[in-house]
C-alpha cells in the first residue's frame, strides 16, 4: 500500500497489520495521487505518478524502468486511474479519463492505445484472458457500460460495449477468473454481474459517496469495495449476484404472469 512518500508492504498476524518492509518515494506526486498496482505474480509492481509510471521488483523495490522512456510518446496527460498486468506479466494497461494504452515491459515501448467512447470517461481496466481488455466508463450523463477490446497484435479493436448501469461507474474489477464483474458507481451502489451474460443490473447502496476500489477474494466469495465517504465493506458476492439479476427476475416474472394471463382468456372465449 502507498502511505504519503513511502510504498509499504505489510503481513496478516492473527487480526493485526505487521509492517515488514517499506521504500520512500524522493518527492509527492505530481498529480496529487499515485495508483499501485502488483503483477499476478507479485513479483513485480507499478506506481504511477500524474501520467507517467515506474516498475519495481518486488523481490528489493528496485526500479526496473520508467514509462513512457524519454524517447517515447506521452498517452497520459491526466493522473493514471488504473492499471492492469496481462497473464503472462509482459505487457501493462493503464488508463486516464481518456486514454487507453498497452505498454511492453520487457522493451519498455507502447503497444497500442484507444480513446474513451464519446461523452464517457475511463473508470478502470482489466485483462480477460489473454486476448481481451475489459474497460469500464462512464460520465455526466451517462450510465455505466462495460467494452471489451480486442488485442490483434498492435491494435486495440472495439469489440462489444454494455450498459450495465443508469448511473456512471468509477470503479470496477474482474473475479480472479474473469467469470464475474463488480463495478462501483458514483452515488455509492455496488453490483455484480457474470461477464458471460452481461446485462443492465440492480446496484446495492453499500456506501453514501462514490466507490473509490472494488477487490474480489481469491476465491471470489467476497467483495471489499471503498468509498470515498471513508467506509469499506465486505459482502457476500452470491448476494450481490441475486440483487443485480432482480430487474431480469422480475422482467421474466411478468412475462411468465402475462402468459398464464392469456392462456387463461383464451380458455375462457372456448
Amino acid at each position: 500500500c502507498i502511505v504519503g512518500t513511502e510504498c509499504v508492504e505489510v503481513s496478516v498476524k492473527g487480526k493485526h497489520l505487521e509492517r515488514t518492509r517499506s521504500f520512500s518515494f524522493t518527492d509527492e506526486p505530481q498529480g496529487g495521487r499515485r495508483t499501485l498496482v502488483l503483477s499476478r505474480a507479485g513479483d513485480r509492481l507499478v506506481i504511477s505518478d500524474q501520467g507517467e509510471f515506474t516498475l519495481y521488483r518486488c523481490s528489493d523495490f528496485q526500479r526496473v524502468r520508467s514509462f513512457p522512456s524519454k524517447n517515447e510518446e506521452k498517452v497520459h496527460t491526466e493522473a493514471i486511474k488504473d492499471a492492469a498486468f496481462n497473464m503472462d506479466g509482459n505487457q501493462i494497461a493503464t488508463v486516464d479519463d481518456s486514454n487507453l494504452a498497452l505498454w511492453d515491459l520487457n522493451t519498455g515501448k507502447l503497444v497500442a492505445r484507444a480513446s474513451a467512447p464519446s461523452g464517457s470517461k475511463f473508470a478502470g481496466c482489466r485483462f480477460k484472458g489473454r486476448q481481451h481488455l475489459v474497460t469500464a466508463q462512464g460520465g455526466k450523463g451517462v450510465g455505466g457500460v462495460a467494452t471489451w477490446w480486442a488485442l490483434d497484435g498492435d491494435k486495440l479493436t472495439l469489440e462489444r460495449s454494455v450498459c450495465i448501469s443508469d448511473i456512471p461507474i468509477t470503479s470496477f474489477n474482474l473475479s480472479p477468473a474473469g467469470d464475474i464483474l463488480a463495478a462501483g458507481t458514483s452515488e455509492g451502489g455496488v453490483f455484480a454481474v457474470e461477464t458471460n451474460a452481461l446485462q443492465r443490473a440492480k446496484a446495492s447502496q453499500l456506501h453514501d459517496l462514490g466507490v473509490a476500489f472494488l477487490t474480489f477474494s481469491n476465491d471470489a466469495e467476497m467483495l471489499l469495495s471503498g468509498s470515498m465517504d471513508t467506509t469499506v465493506r465486505i459482502t457476500p458476492t452470491a448476494e450481490l449476484l441475486a440483487t443485480g439479476g432482480q430487474g431480469t427476475l422480475v422482467a421474466v416474472v411478468a412475462a411468465l404472469l402475462l402468459f398464464v394471463l392469456i392462456f387463461f382468456l383464451g380458455l375462457a372465449y372456448l
